[in-house]
């Protein structure tokens, strides 16, 4: 999906994409809205992140830990925006999903296209 992702959107950008992802069996409940966030991320990424001469490099790693599903995404490009207009709609269906998985989501400071996220597998099945 990462790879569509950036094929449709990236033109002729250069996009490297790293994907660290455990295998273990996801309920549906939370894998679909996990692949929207996914795919959000990474569209806004390609749409909104400024890289210099290097190519922009998405990394995103996806593992289980005790009783839940952690997922984190970063890339390595600057924004071109100081911090996401709070009537963004990306930025809102964000929060819906999120809502939706009863998951606890953060972003890095210095960089808003860094996210960890943590979904409950008791809460989403």
């Amino acid at each position: 999906m990462v790879s569509s992702v950036s094929q449709l959107l990236g033109d002729d950008k250069k996009i490297n994409i790293s994907l660290d992802i455990e295998q273990f069996m996801v309920p549906q409940k939370i894998s679909f809205p996990l692949g929207l966030l996914i795919n959000e991320w990474t569209t806004n990424s390609i749409k909104h992140a400024q890289i210099s001469l290097k190519p922009l490099s998405i990394n995103i790693k996806i593992y289980r830990s005790n009783n839940q599903l952690n997922a984190q995404y970063e890339d390595n490009g600057s924004p071109q925006i100081t911090a996401p207009s709070k009537k963004s709609l990306g930025l809102e269906i964000i929060h819906l999903l999120c809502a939706q998985l009863n998951a606890t989501m953060q972003t890095d400071t210095d960089n808003i296209f860094s996210y960890s996220l943590i979904i409950p597998f008791t809460s989403a099945t």
